[in-house]
């Protein structure tokens, strides 16, 4: 026989299982706009010639990793809440990716409604006694995006 307790960490584990397929839609959606859409080669590695198999896969995705690099570069640059404030993209990337990471930028720049500002500034308070000043200073600038008023 279930018990209340039962059926509510079934709710949990359900609950649970559905949110390993639930991601950061805006993150997801960017990433999407910047990539845009994957398109496998007519070759396929059943045809049984790996070599020319693998190549056209190469071939065909070669734009999208070059995406993802760019991106990836990106982010590795944006070490501060100060830099990711004051980033723009370079000529080149406006349309294919510099638009839609500023869209992203912008869209995060305040908390979301659900957030909860006084259990985050002691979360920062907690995390700075635990860890210690020598080790978070690069994250406590003035600019930073959990310090809104």
């Amino acid at each position: 026989m279930m018990t209340m307790k039962d059926i509510e960490q079934d709710d949990e584990n359900a609950w649970l299982d559905r949110m390993q397929l639930h991601a950061d839609p805006l993150v997801d959606n960017t990433i999407g706009e910047i990539i845009g859409a994957w398109s496998p080669p007519a070759v396929s590695p059943e045809s049984g010639n790996v070599a020319a198999s693998t190549s056209a896969w190469i071939s065909a995705l070669n734009p999208q990793w070059k995406k993802i690099d760019t991106v990836t570069k990106i982010f590795g640059d944006w070490t501060s809440n100060q830099n990711i404030n004051a980033w723009q993209p370079a000529v080149g990337l406006i349309a294919t990716i510099g638009r839609p990471l500023l869209k992203y930028v912008a869209a995060n720049a305040t908390l979301p409604d659900w957030a909860d500002t006084a259990k985050i500034a002691r979360a920062e308070e907690l995390f700075m006694v635990r860890c210690g000043i020598r080790y978070v200073a690069a994250l406590c600038e003035p600019a930073g995006v959990l310090r809104h008023s």
